[in-house]
């Protein structure tokens, strides 16, 4: 189960991936220019304790709500030296917030480059292959 959204949050673009794999814990990660910048996890249970509205819901129950959500239901923010996620749901006609706390996820110089290296592979592929499909078409008018 996943759900993207996109969050602008102190003037950059971020990427949020809410994605299970599997029945009890959501990950968070947020990419800027497709450099992980933050990352976060709640269980089902903390949902549970912090929502009791949502109590008996199973995970695909709870991502079929996040769906439905709007990307400005999904907000970051940052209280003191901390940074959180919030999910504005709307429980019997008021909007509740459950709140996740993310950690900024430092990139080392090691993994810059594999990045980059790893931009630039996928540009040369996507590259060769365009130039192969218009070999390909350049043949076919011929």
């Amino acid at each position: 189960m996943e759900k993207k959204v996109n969050i602008n949050f102190e003037e950059n673009n971020y990427e949020c991936k809410i994605e299970s794999k599997d029945d009890q814990t959501i990950n968070l990660t947020f990419a800027n220019e497709g450099l992980t910048k933050f990352n976060g996890n709640i269980t089902l249970k903390d949902i549970y304790e912090r929502l009791p509205a949502f109590e008996d819901y199973s995970m695909k129950e709870f991502f079929g709500v996040l769906e439905e959500l709007k990307d400005e239901k999904f907000q970051m923010k940052k209280e003191e030296d901390k940074f959180k996620f919030l999910i504005l749901i709307k429980i019997l006609n008021k909007e509740k917030t459950l709140t996740i706390d993310i950690n900024e996820v430092t990139q080392s110089e090691d993994d810059l480059i594999k990045y980059l290296i790893k931009t630039l592979k996928s540009q040369e592929d996507r590259i060769t292959k365009l130039e192969n499909e218009l070999n390909e078409l350049k043949k076919s008018k011929q």
